[in-house]
């Protein structure tokens, strides 16, 4: 009896933390503007806009190869925290792996906030399938 109350707690345990966790890495650095300056040198595209129910809706609407789960969970997530802790300085950094385009390398996603817009999200990519995938407008 105390063995299967172990296991359950277990798998409860186990279960828990999967759903807290997520399989795309993310980090946040107080060098925002440099991030965004050595994407821009490179040449990447670069998609921006607020972070509004209407972007959220957009990004919902991205089938799995365009953007995983994972990676919209975790640009929610960060927006999330940002929203709580407004620094004045920084962004958090996503890795970010479209499967539309076998050229779409190193691209990332950032989200920061604003003390006037609120969160604001960047996309970069090097690939122009993926570019064109992207939203034609800022929201």
């Amino acid at each position: 009896m105390r063995f299967s109350i172990y296991i359950l707690c277990l798998m409860m345990t186990l279960s828990l933390l999967q759903s807290c966790s997520y399989g795309t890495n993310y980090t946040y650095s107080e060098k925002q503007s440099e991030i965004v300056s050595n994407y821009k040198m490179k040449g990447y595209f670069e998609y921006n806009s607020r972070l509004n129910d209407v972007m959220v809706s957009e990004l919902n609407n991205y089938d799995s190869q365009m953007m995983p789960e994972d990676t919209r969970n975790a640009i929610l997530e960060a927006a999330e925290k940002l929203e709580k802790e407004r620094p004045t300085a920084g962004c958090y950094v996503i890795e970010w792996d479209p499967q539309v385009s076998k050229n779409a390398k190193d691209n990332a996603i950032t989200v920061e906030w604003n003390s006037e817009a609120g969160v604001i999200i960047r996309m970069f990519t090097n690939s122009v399938q993926v570019a064109k995938r992207l939203p034609t407008q800022s929201y």
